[in-house]
């Protein structure tokens, strides 16, 4: 049986803000929203950095076997 792990990086007080504007005057129309994720360069810098310590961790010795071959691709560990 194998055994895997999930880790995940997010940023708990993102300086990014969005919006919610009303499309029309018409209460059951549905509101424009605009997250704008990733807006302020902070945040972005923050997931970089935490992607960076996932990638450590998840390539540590100690946590694998030795003859497994592990691979960082588009921020997923995936093995070949």
């Amino acid at each position: 049986m194998r055994e895997y792990f999930s880790m995940i990086a997010f940023h708990l007080n993102p300086m990014s803000r969005g919006q919610i504007t009303l499309r029309s005057a018409d209460p059951f129309d549905k509101p424009a929203i605009q997250p704008n994720y990733l807006d302020n360069w902070q945040d972005r810098k923050v997931l970089e950095w935490g992607f960076k310590v996932i990638k450590s961790l998840a390539l540590m010795e100690g946590g694998r076997d030795e003859e497994e071959d592990y691979r960082w691709t588009w921020g997923v560990l995936s093995e070949d």
